[in-house]
């Protein structure tokens, strides 16, 4: 039975909504359409669902968690495992299906990894450029006011609109997500989703539904910060300027404002005398949310050979956070030659013993070495 969903299923994300309906009926299955916005010429997005989906959908986990290998550009992972295979320098963000804000505001996790929850919520892998414009997408959705059906869907929608992926890796990420909500009591999944906006609802009403107020929900902001490195003068600017900078920043949506904060410091010119200061930050605000990984680390990897390691590390012996434990990972996952890797493998070892490694630290780095 299994594998007569599974190809059910595979066959509803690439055909047309008509022929997985009839498909579908042959085999008994009850499948329903996810209708996303259809703007720019775009075809609208058919995807099946059924009652069965989730075990489906737990065998898909399954499957991903023991890919080897580095993550690459438009890979399908679990956060946890986007975590545990992405390279220093590989310029890749991972993009959350069902944001991380929505599911704190749901309480189902603190910081991004410190929960189940976290660890398996599905993402994909995107370039940092276009990620920088997807989450820029987002800033126009009142993210922790939604349902999680709402931001799941809205998500979809966006990543679709930005011409991400092909349909069919768009239907198994929002399959993912369903089931992933699910899965934690946040969703009657298969219902028709009544304020929520659910799957049949839209299906039902897809013939007179006007799309206007989504699409213009979800209109890619301006980011108005422009801070540059220095004001005048040569090479990096004033190196002191990068932790006042930093510091205004700040607040709410911290991940786009130090996204434009970068791109000011890439056009001024740029050294590796930056780098510490940004680590010192870092390890003072341990509780920001930086991103996956976010545009501060991908601007600091930019001087790996050059000094970039030697930094962290001495950050990592400062006061390890749970975001420079990852850097660490990035690095030891990129390195070829056995005996430096094992070296960087027994300093993330010892950073459980670090007076300012907590509980949830600790258990971090036992998800990296295990």
């Amino acid at each position: 039975m299994k594998a007569v969903l599974c190809a059910v299923l595979f066959l509803a994300c690439h055909s047309g909504l008509a022929e997985a309906q009839s498909a579908a009926v042959e085999k008994g299955v009850e499948i329903r359409g996810q209708i996303a916005t259809a703007e720019g010429g775009l075809k609208p997005l058919a995807c099946a669902t059924s009652a069965a989906l989730e075990t489906v959908t737990d065998r898909l986990f399954g499957m991903l968690e023991v890919v080897a290998g580095p993550i690459v550009s438009l890979d399908v992972a679990t956060y946890g495992d986007f975590r545990k295979r992405s390279l220093v320098g590989d310029g890749i963000d991972g993009h959350e299906i069902w944001q991380h804000a929505n599911m704190n505001a749901h309480m189902l996790t603190g910081s991004r990894l410190s929960s189940a929850a976290s660890r398996g919520n599905p993402v994909i892998a995107l370039p940092r450029g276009l990620h920088v414009q997807i989450h820029q997408a987002d800033l126009n959705l009142n993210v922790r006011n939604q349902t999680a059906r709402q931001n799941i869907q809205r998500n979809i929608d966006i990543l679709r609109r930005h011409r991400v992926a092909p349909d069919s890796t768009l239907c198994r990420l929002l399959q993912m997500a369903l089931a992933h909500a699910s899965a934690y009591g946040v969703l009657a999944m298969w219902d028709d989703g009544g304020q929520t906006g659910g799957v049949a609802a839209r299906l039902a009403s897809s013939s007179s539904t006007d799309w206007s107020g989504e699409v213009a929900s979800v209109r890619v902001a301006t980011i108005g910060w422009r801070t540059p490195l220095s004001q005048g003068g040569g090479g990096g600017g004033r190196v002191n300027d990068v932790t006042r900078q930093l510091e205004r920043i700040i607040g709410d949506d911290f991940e786009s404002r130090s996204a434009a904060l970068v791109a000011a410091w890439s056009k001024s010119g740029r050294t590796v005398d930056v780098v510490e200061p940004i680590l010192r930050f870092m390890e003072s605000h341990p509780a920001i949310d930086y991103g996956s990984p976010g545009e501060l680390v991908h601007f600091v990897e930019e001087f790996a050979g050059k000094g970039y390691e030697a930094m962290l590390l001495q950050s990592l012996e400062r006061r390890p956070t749970s975001h420079t434990l990852w850097m660490l990972n990035r690095i030891i996952n990129a390195t070829k030659a056995q005996p430096e890797k094992n070296r960087l493998i027994a300093l993330m070892r010892a950073v459980r013993a670090h007076p300012a490694a907590d509980k949830a630290l600790q258990e971090e780095v036992d998800f990296y070495l295990n």
